[in-house]
């Protein structure tokens, strides 16, 4: 969950920003299970971020790899 809060000073003629993002990510394998919770409050300058993800499906008598790419950047 991401959300961002503004607050104006009508006095200062001026905008303060703060960003809060919250993160929950679980993970589960064959033999292992993870979760990790991440909490960042403040203003982002810069974040890039790219992943890339295959996967194996069967479908129609025959396997199938297929791939995700992605890259995000603010």
């Amino acid at each position: 969950m991401k959300s961002i809060t503004m607050k104006l000073s009508q006095g200062r003629r001026a905008v303060s920003v703060v960003e809060t993002q919250r993160k929950l990510v679980k993970e589960q394998g064959i033999l292992s299970w993870a979760s990790r919770l991440t909490l960042f409050r403040g203003i982002t300058l810069l974040s890039y971020d790219a992943r890339t993800t295959y996967g194996l499906s069967y479908a129609n008598g025959e396997f199938k790899v297929t791939g995700y790419q992605y890259r995000f950047n603010v």
